[in-house]
């Protein structure tokens, strides 16, 4: 197990709340974009494998760091079960050897980091967005525009849902069958609840039913708003956190089935709600504290208070104005490069 060390430009990070800076760390990082080798500057994820590589799935291939270099992975149209196009899009934890990765329009992607061997899992569904695994040791996909699967590793076999019928149009569809995140209720493993981009939704393992949860607003922009779910993720206490797209935040309670809603309105602005209404990702620091990634930067929400703070990276004592995608410990894919 080795440790990178990240070397060169010196960042502020900086936690502002009310207009007061609570904290202020000063970290020596450095920026790597094409230049220093990585096969593209559009980063959708990183991790960290067993051994201590970071593993960094772009718009153009995927890419391994070991700490001085990047040995890059790129499309190869004319190798059997390999990538085509290369835009890798989310993974997934399968053992500590092997990942899945999704690509879009490529299909899902096995990776073992022993051995550096990518290999496409035959018939799966063409344009993946997430994948998820269950506690009975099934994956769930969700697609742009398909609806979504289960994959049964044991059979090696797909089996297909839809949230509405498919249509064949690809406008129409990607409005009702794209779905952005799955996950499983905590408090009733035969339910899994899907992030969809008009909505959302739970779907019951054995009967196969489907329900919408869906915001209803005369405005018909806000309605759209409010049900573009990027990102969801539950808390210890069995409710259901959900990112969106231009919706803001919301939390739905699985149990009276209401929502509560943060959305950052400039004309009524103060120091409790949001900064930006653009969520990307919801990762929780511990049971009352979690880090959202927005466009337009990170934020702290405090479940106790019921409010949050934004996190501030400077250069040179300068502000950067730049959305983060998602975070990994002190790894972050900030503005389509890895710092």
């Amino acid at each position: 197990m080795f440790k990178i060390v990240l070397l060169s430009w010196i960042f502020s990070f900086a936690l502002t709340s009310v207009g007061q800076i609570k904290e202020t760390i000063t970290l020596n990082i450095q920026n790597f974009k094409i230049q220093q080798g990585l096969p593209n500057n559009n980063i959708n994820f990183c991790f960290q494998d067993k051994i201590g590589f970071i593993w960094i799935g772009t718009y153009s291939g995927l890419s391994k760091y070991d700490g001085f270099q990047f040995k890059n992975f790129y499309p190869n149209p004319n190798k059997k079960d390999y990538f085509k196009i290369g835009q890798f899009i989310s993974h997934l934890k399968v053992s500590d050897s092997v990942y899945f990765l999704t690509t879009k329009l490529d299909g899902i992607y096995k990776l073992n980091v022993e051995t550096d061997k990518i290999v496409k899992i035959l018939n799966s569904p063409a344009s993946p967005t997430r994948i998820f695994k269950d506690k009975l040791g099934d994956f769930w996909v969700g697609t742009l525009a398909g609806g979504f699967y289960r994959y049964i590793l044991k059979t090696d076999s797909f089996q297909h849902f839809t949230l509405a019928p498919l249509l064949s149009v690809f406008s129409k569809d990607w409005n009702s069958n794209t779905i952005n995140q799955i996950e499983e209720d905590p408090k009733n493993d035969s339910l899994l609840w899907l992030g969809a981009r008009n909505g959302l939704y739970v779907f019951n393992k054995y009967t196969e039913k489907i329900k919408s949860f869906k915001i209803k607003d005369e405005n018909v922009m806000k309605q759209f708003a409010y049900n573009h779910i990027v990102t969801i993720k539950f808390d210890n206490d069995g409710n259901l956190w959900v990112g969106k797209f231009f919706g803001g935040l919301a939390k739905f309670n699985t149990n009276s089935k209401t929502w509560q809603n943060y959305f950052f309105d400039p004309a009524a602005f103060n120091q409790k709600v949001l900064f930006t209404n653009i969520i990307t990702s919801i990762n929780f620091e511990d049971a009352h504290t979690f880090y959202l990634t927005t466009n337009e930067g990170a934020m702290l929400f405090d479940l106790k208070t019921n409010s949050f703070s934004k996190y501030e990276l400077k250069l040179n004592d300068k502000i950067m104005e730049s959305g983060v995608s998602n975070i990994l410990l002190t790894i972050m894919a900030i503005s389509g490069s890895v710092i």
